[in-house]
């Protein structure tokens, strides 16, 4: 069977600018992404498995959770474009993950029939109803919420 689907940070972030101080964690952190001048980055990240849903998150250049207020913005940028441009790069990269393992997925229930077929001796015939088990495309919308 095909892998999950695996959204990658460089896939759904986009950099909006740096860090006006140190960012404090629990443990002190040793990294140097989350120190002053290190590059801020605001991204989407999808949750849940049965509903999912959608968020902007303020992240380090880990992927770690950051709270806005030690973002500089970088100057020029307007808030709404970059969730806009943001949300136009993750829905289509949603588009060509979730529709290439529907298709693995497919190709991999029908080796499994035909090999079912092969061992009963019966004629294989290509199932008409795969599609009601496609895995659906979760859109973003710049609309979604903004966390931390």
């Amino acid at each position: 069977m095909p892998e999950e689907p695996v959204r990658k940070f460089s896939g759904s972030a986009l950099q909006v600018g740096h860090f006006k101080e140190d960012v404090p964690g629990y443990p002190p952190s040793l990294s140097a992404n989350r120190k002053k001048d290190a590059k801020a980055y605001l991204m989407v990240k999808l949750f849940g498995a049965s509903r999912p849903l959608t968020f902007f998150l303020w992240r380090d250049a880990d992927g770690n959770p950051v709270n806005k207020r030690y973002i500089q913005m970088a100057e020029g940028l307007d808030i709404e474009d970059l969730k806009r441009d943001l949300m136009v790069m993750y829905n289509l990269r949603e588009i060509l993950i979730i529709t290439n393992y529907n298709e693995e997925m497919k190709v991999a229930r029908d080796r499994i029939a035909l090999r079912k077929c092969e061992l009963r001796g019966e004629t294989y015939e290509l199932p008409a109803d795969q599609e009601e088990d496609d895995r659906e495309i979760w859109f973003c919308s710049k609309k979604d919420p903004e966390m931390n």
